[in-house]
C-alpha cells in the first residue's frame, strides 16, 4: 500500500501545499544558508504563532561560558509560582533548525507551553549556528550550558540528579551528542534522561527513499547540505576519523551507559530509519528506551498541525476511529465471544462499558492524571474492555465532562493493568511483566484487541487453553484464522488428539516450500542463549540438539509466589527454559544445484569437522546480518556503515585474507580465534572458500564487494612484502576495521595490460616523498578508503619499472575521487581517482622499487581464486532458482519441468557448474598443500584458467535462469528479481581480475614457461 498523510494532518496541510511547493523549488545550499536564514526564520515564526501566549510562565536570560570564552545565552523558562526551595527536575533544551537557523526566542511560545504542560523548568541554549561555526563549537556551547546548569542548580531550584536533555530535529541530534559527551566526561550525577524528538542523528543519510520523498518537509538534499555546513566536510570525505559521534551520534561505537531515552518520529520523515536504528542500538546496549513511530506524519508535523490527534490516540482508539464499525448496522458489528460459555460483547458494548467505568473512576473514586490504574481480570472477553478502560485514561463519561489527559512525555509511571492469571501453554501463571504494553493475554495485544476492531472481525477467546478446547472451539465457531505461537504449532503437529478433529473444511490442505518452518526466529539484542541436553543438562553449543535456555534483561526472573515453578523453569544464573528446542536440518531436502555436494549430505574427502562448524557459523552470521536487506541495499546503492562495523567487530573481515593468516600479528592484537572457535593458526584455504561461498550464497555481489574487497586484495601485499615499520603502521587499524584500504591497479588505458600502467611516482628533491601523478579507474571501494595499495611507475617502461605504494586517499591533498555508476554492483563503491602531485612518504613503498609486477602477479592468484569461488556460488543461486521455478510454473497445461528443452537447458548449465565446482575444490586443496611460493609458480596458469571458466559458467547459468523465468527474469521486482540482478552482474565476474581472453592466453603462456623451466632443469630439449 502506498504511503500517505494522516487524514487529519492532510486536511491541515492542504492550504499550505502551494507555498511548500514554491519552497522546494529553491534548493538549499551551503552558500545560501546565511542569506536565506531570515526567510526560513519567518516561516517558523508564522508556524509558532498558532501557539497561545502562556501568562503563567516567566523567562530569564542567563549566560554560560564556552571553552573559547564565548558567552552562550541560556533562556530560562519557569512557572511564576515556582518554589525554588523545593528542588525539581529540569530540561536543557536544544532547538532545531538544521543547525543553521533558530533560537530560543524564536521558539519561546511552544517552550513556554511545554513548561506549563509538564510543570518542569526548561533552559534553552542559544548555541552558535552553522555554517559560520562547525562541529565542536555547537556541541561545546551546549555542554557549557549543561555545566552552568549543574553549577547553579541549587539556586535555581533544580535537582542535579533529575536533569535531562531535550531537543527536536537537529536539536535532537545535538542533545544525543551532548548525552554521549556527558557520559564520556563522567558528568556526576549523570543525565537522568534524553528526549529526542525526530532527531537528526546520522550524517550518512544521503540516499533518497522514493516512497517517502514526495511527503517530506525536510528533504534528503536539505539533509546533505545541513551536515556539510555543520561539519565543514563534504560527505565523500567524512570518515569515522574526522566525524565525531559528539556531533554525528549514529557513528557511536559503544552505547553502554547512556541515559534512559525517549525517541519519537513520523513514518514520512527521512529520519525515521536512522531513529529506529539508533533506538535499536540503545536497546542492544541495555539502555532503557522508549520509541514512538507515528504513521502518516512528516518531519516537524506538530509545528504545522499542533492540534491533530495522531500522537494522542491510543492504538485502540485509532483502530476504532478507522474501523468499519460505524458503517455497519448494530446487528452486523462484530465482537468478542467466550468460546466456552458463548457470552458475547460486541465492540460498541466494549466502548460503552469503558465509558461507564471510566466515569465512575473519575467521578466517584477521584482518579487523577498520573495515577496508576490496577485492574484484575481473568483471560476472558472482559479483558479487552478492561484494557480499553486502562487506555481510555478515564477521559470518557456519561454525566458531564470528565478530565482529558495523556501521560506526559518522560513520565515514569505507566498506566498498568494486572491479571490474576494467564493460562499460557504450561498451565502455570505467566512469568512476565503485566502492563498495558506487555499484557498477560498471551502474545496477542495487537491481534486480539486492535485488528478485530479495525476490521470488524469476530474474535473468539478461551479463558483457559488446552489443545482439545482450542480445536473444539475452532469447530464450534467456524474459526478460519488462527494466530499461533511456535510452541502451539508444535503441539498441533505432535499431539494425537488433533486426529479427532477434521479442520479441512476451514483449512484446505496446501503444501509449502518453506524450508525452516520449525524455527522460531532470531535472537533479540542483549539476549543470551544456551542449548542444553534434555537428559544431562550439559551445555551443547550452538550446533547441539536440545532445549533452548535464555537470559536477558527483558526475560522474567521467576514466577510470582510460586517457588516450585521457579525452581523447575529457572536456573540460579538467570536462564529460563523456553520450551523451544534447537534442531538440525539434516532431514531437509536440498534443491538441486543450490548447494555443493558436501553440503547436500554427500561424503567428501576435503572437509573436516572444523570446516563444517565454520560453515554453520558463517551461514548463521551472514543470514542474520545480510540476508534480509542485501538486495534492498543494492537497489539503494549503499550498504549501511554499521554493517562494515559489525563485520570488523566480530573479526569477520579477516577471513578475506589468504591462508595461512598472519598469525603472529593477529595474536599480538589479541585475536586468537574466529567464529565457531576456529583458531587463527588452523585457518586454511578451505575455510577461506567456505566463507567466500557463504557471502555469495545470497546472490548479490555489490554489498559483498563493499565489505570484502579491500581486506582481500589491498592488504595481502603489505602483509607479504611490506617492511616491519609499514606493517606496524597500517595493519592493526585495517584489521580492526578502523581504516579501509583498496587495491588500485587499473587505469583508463591499462586494465588487464598491467605492465603498461603510466601513473608515475617520482621522488621529491628532498628524497622524503614520492610525487604521484596519474589516474586510476574502476577501483572497487576507493570512494570510502583511507588508503590504496597502488601500482605506480617508479622506473622505465615495462614490468620492471612498476612498484607498489600505499597511497593515502581520503582527505589527502591532490586526490580527487568520484564514484562510477556501473550496471551491477552499485554498492561496491567503484571509483575514479585522479592524482595530482600527491605526496606519499617513501616509507610507504611496499617491498623494493621495480618489484611491483612480481607482487601484483602473485596477489592475482588469491584474487582470481576468490572471484572464481564467489562466482561459482552465485551461479548456484541462479540455476537452483530456475530449477525451483520450473517445477511449479505451468505452461501448455503442464509444469515447465515436463518440457524436454527445459530439462536440457538445466542439464547443460548444471554440468558446467558442477565441473567448475569440482575443479575449484581441487585447486583449493592444492593451495592448502603447497607452500606459497610453489603455489604461485605451479598454479598461476590454473588460476587464470579457472577464473576465465567461472565467468563463462556464470554467464551460462544466469542466461539459463533468465530464459526459464521468462519475463520475470527481466523484471527488477517479484519472483525473478534476484535472477535479474545476477544476470546484470555477470560482467562484474568476467572482467575484473583479468578479462577472459587475457586469462586464457596468460594461462597457456604460464604453462609453457613452467614446462620449459622444468625441461631445462632436466637437461631436455626445449619445445
Amino acid at each position: 500500500m502506498p504511503l500517505d498523510f494522516d487524514p487529519e494532518y492532510k486536511r491541515v496541510l492542504e492550504p499550505l501545499l502551494p507555498l511548500l511547493a514554491k519552497r522546494k523549488n529553491v534548493p538549499m545550499t551551503v552558500e545560501n544558508l546565511i542569506s536565506g536564514r531570515k526567510t526560513r526564520e519567518m516561516v517558523l515564526v508564522t508556524a509558532f504563532a498558532q501557539t497561545p501566549d502562556v501568562s503563567t510562565v516567566g523567562q530569564t536570560l542567563y549566560h554560560a561560558t564556552a571553552p573559547d570564552g564565548y558567552k552562550v545565552p541560556v533562556l530560562h523558562f519557569y512557572e511564576k509560582t515556582l518554589d525554588k526551595l523545593s528542588k525539581g527536575p529540569a530540561l536543557l533544551h536544544i532547538h532545531g533548525g538544521g543547525m543553521s537557523v533558530g533560537s530560543p526566542q524564536l521558539q519561546a511560545k511552544p517552550t513556554a507551553q511545554m513548561t506549563e504542560d509538564n510543570n518542569v523548568q526548561i533552559f534553552s541554549v542559544d548555541y552558535r549556528l552553522a555554517p559560520e561555526h562547525t562541529q565542536d563549537t555547537l556541541t561545546g556551547d551546549c555542554y557549557a550550558a549543561l555545566l552552568w546548569l549543574h553549577e547553579h542548580a541549587d539556586e535555581l531550584g533544580v535537582d542535579k540528579a533529575r536533569i535531562g536533555v531535550f531537543g527536536e530535529s537537529a536539536g535532537g541530534g545535538l542533545a544525543a551528542g551532548l548525552a554521549i559527551l556527558a557520559r564520556d566526561k563522567k558528568l556526576s550525577p549523570p543525565l537522568a534522561k534524553q528526549i529526542l524528538v525526530y532527531p537528526m542523528l546520522d550524517d550518512r543519510n544521503v540516499v533518497k527513499n522514493p516512497a517517502v520523498e514526495p511527503f517530506v518537509l525536510w528533504s534528503t538534499q536539505d539533509n546533505i547540505v545541513a551536515w556539510e555546513a555543520y561539519s565543514g566536510i563534504p560527505f565523500e570525505k567524512r570518515t569515522d576519523d574526522n566525524t565525531s559521534p559528539y556531533w554525528s551520534p549514529a557513528r557511536l561505537k559503544s552505547f553502554e551507559g547512556l541515559p534512559p531515552t525517549y525517541i519519537d518520529v513520523g513514518t514520512l520523515d527521512i529520519f525515521c530509519q536512522e531513529d529506529i536504528a539508533y533506538a535499536s542500538q540503545l536497546l542492544a546496549a541495555n539502555v532503557q528506551t522508549e520509541l514512538h513511530v507515528y504513521p502518516g506524519v512528516p518531519h516537524a508535523f506538530e509545528v504545522l498541525a499542533p492540534n491533530i490527534s495522531a500522537t494522542h490516540l491510543t492504538v485502540w482508539e485509532w483502530s476504532a476511529k478507522h474501523s468499519r464499525l460505524y458503517k455497519q448496522p448494530r446487528d452486523q458489528i462484530a465482537g468478542y465471544t467466550d468460546a466456552i460459555t458463548g457470552e458475547r460483547l460486541d465492540f460498541l458494548d466494549v466502548k460503552e462499558h469503558a465509558a461507564h467505568l471510566s466515569t465512575a473512576l473519575v467521578k466517584k473514586h477521584g482518579l487523577q492524571p498520573g495515577d496508576t490504574v490496577m485492574v484484575l481480570s481473568p483471560n476472558s472477553i472482559w479483558y479487552p474492555l478492561l484494557e480499553r478502560l486502562i487506555h481510555a485514561g478515564a477521559k470518557y463519561g456519561r454525566r458531564g465532562k470528565t478530565p482529558i489527559f495523556w501521560v506526559p512525555e518522560g513520565c515514569t509511571n505507566d498506566i498498568c493493568g494486572f491479571l490474576d492469571f494467564s493460562s499460557g501453554t504450561t498451565g502455570l501463571p505467566k512469568a512476565e511483566k503485566a502492563t498495558s504494553s506487555t499484557p498477560p493475554l498471551p502474545h496477542g495485544l495487537v491481534r486480539f484487541l486492535n485488528c478485530p476492531i479495525a476490521n470488524n472481525e469476530e474474535c473468539a477467546m478461551l479463558p483457559k487453553f488446552s489443545i482439545e478446547a482450542f480445536l473444539q472451539a475452532a469447530v464450534d465457531h467456524n474459526i478460519t484464522d488462527f494466530t499461533l505461537i511456535p510452541s502451539i504449532v508444535t503441539c498441533l503437529v505432535r499431539d494425537a488428539i488433533v486426529n479427532k478433529f477434521d479442520l479441512r473444511v476451514y483449512f484446505p490442505p496446501k503444501s509449502t516450500s518453506y524450508k525452516y518452518a520449525n524455527m522460531s526466529g532470531i535472537v533479540l539484542p542483549s539476549t543470551q542463549l544456551e542449548v542444553v541436553d534434555i537428559d544431562t543438562g550439559k551445555e551443547l553449543g550452538v550446533d547441539g540438539v536440545g532445549d533452548i535456555w535464555a537470559r536477558g534483561h527483558q526475560i522474567a526472573i521467576g514466577y510470582l509466589n510460586n517457588p516450585t515453578a521457579t525452581a523447575e523453569n529457572f536456573r540460579q544464573d538467570g536462564y529460563l527454559r523456553t520450551a523451544s528446542s534447537n534442531g538440525n536440518m539434516s532431514n531437509s531436502v536440498v534443491v538441486p544445484f543450490s548447494e555443493p555436494p558436501w553440503l547436500s549430505g554427500l561424503p567428501s574427502p576435503f572437509y573436516d569437522e572444523s570446516h563444517r562448524k565454520w560453515q554453520k557459523a558463517c551461514r548463521a552470521f551472514v543470514d542474520h546480518h545480510l540476508a534480509a536487506s542485501i538486495l534492498e541495499w543494492e537497489k539503494a546503492g549503499e550498504v549501511p556503515e554499521h554493517i562494515f562495523n559489525t563485520f570488523s567487530k566480530h573479526n569477520m573481515l579477516i577471513p578475506n585474507l589468504p591462508a595461512p593468516l598472519p598469525v603472529r600479528l593477529l595474536k599480538s592484537m589479541g585475536i586468537h580465534e574466529l567464529l565457531s572457535g576456529l583458531k587463527v593458526e588452523d585457518f586454511d584455504y578451505f575455510h577461506f572458500s567456505i566463507y567466500t561461498q557463504e557471502l555469495h550464497r545470497l546472490g548479490v555481489g555489490g554489498p559483498i564487494s563493499s565489505l570484502a574487497t579491500g581486506m582481500a586484495y589491498g592488504m595481502p601485499p603489505i602483509i607479504t612484502y611490506g617492511s616491519k615499520e609499514l606493517q606496524e603502521r597500517f595493519l592493526p587499524a585495517l584489521i580492526r576495521g578502523e581504516k579501509r584500504i583498496c587495491i588500485a591497479i587499473t587505469e583508463p588505458d591499462a586494465g588487464s595490460d598491467v605492465a603498461n600502467i603510466i601513473t608515475t611516482a617520482v621522488k621529491s628533491k628532498c628524497g622524503k616523498f614520492y610525487i604521484v601523478n596519474g589516474e586510476k579507474k574502476w577501483i572497487t571501494n576507493g570512494v570510502w578508503s583511507q588508503y590504496a595499495t597502488m601500482a605506480v611507475r617508479t622506473g622505465g617502461p615495462g614490468p620492471g619499472g612498476l612498484s607498489l605504494l600505499v597511497v593515502p586517499l581520503l582527505g589527502q591533498k591532490g586526490i580527487t575521487m568520484r564514484r562510477i555508476k556501473t550496471g551491477g554492483g552499485s554498492t561496491s563503491g567503484t571509483t575514479y581517482i585522479d592524482l595530482e602531485d600527491v605526496e606519499v612518504p617513501v616509507e610507504n613503498l611496499v617491498g623494493e622499487e621495480g618489484s611491483g609486477m612480481k607482487m601484483i602477479t602473485k596477489n592475482f592468484n588469491h584474487e582470481r581464486l576468490s572471484i572464481a569461488v564467489g562466482v561459482c556460488r552465485t551461479a548456484r543461486v541462479a540455476l537452483s532458482s530456475a530449477f525451483s521455478y520450473v517445477l511449479k510454473r505451468e505452461a501448455f497445461g503442464a509444469p515447465l519441468m515436463s518440457q524436454a528443452v527445459v530439462r536440457n537447458r538445466l542439464a547443460r548449465a548444471g554440468a558446467e557448474l558442477e565441473s567448475l565446482s569440482a575443479w575449484l575444490e581441487q585447486l583449493v586443496y592444492l593451495m592448502t598443500k603447497l607452500e606459497k611460493e610453489e603455489a604461485n609458480v605451479e598454479l598461476g596458469g590454473q588460476m587464470a584458467l579457472v577464473k576465465a571458466k567461472a565467468g563463462l559458467v556464470i554467464n551460462e547459468c544466469a542466461d539459463c535462469a533468465v530464459l526459464l523465468f521468462g519475463g520475470l527474469g527481466y523484471t527488477q521486482t517479484g519472483q525473478g528479481e534476484l535472477v535479474e540482478q545476477i544476470y546484470r552482474e555477470v560482467p562484474a565476474a568476467r572482467i575484473p581480475g583479468g578479462s577472459e581472453d587475457v586469462m586464457l592466453d596468460l594461462a597457456v603462456r604460464q604453462m609453457v614457461k613452467n614446462y620449459q623451466a622444468k625441461t631445462k632443469a632436466l637437461g631436455r630439449q626445449k619445445i
